[in-house]
C-alpha cells in the first residue's frame, strides 16, 4: 500500500495520503530540522513513523 505524495507550496513540506485508509493524510515538514542543523547541499532525512496508526513501519524519506 503506497501513499499518494503531494508537494505543497512550501519547499521541503509535503502531504502523504493512503487512499485505502480513511483520515490518513499526514503533513510532513522537514524545514525545522533543515534549519536547526543548517543542512545544505545534498542530504537525506528519514521520518521513521510517517504513516497512520496501524501502518507504522518505515515512513518517509526526503532527499534535499
Amino acid at each position: 500500500m503506497k501513499p499518494i505524495v503531494k508537494k505543497t507550496a512550501i519547499v521541503n513540506k509535503f502531504t502523504l495520503h493512503w487512499p485505502d485508509v480513511p483520515n490518513s493524510q499526514l503533513i510532513i515538514d522537514f524545514n525545522p530540522l533543515i534549519v536547526f542543523f543548517g543542512l545544505t547541499g545534498h542530504f537525506v532525512l528519514l521520518h521513521y513513523q510517517a504513516r497512520p496508526v496501524g501502518l507504522r513501519r518505515f515512513g518517509a524519506m526526503y532527499q534535499g
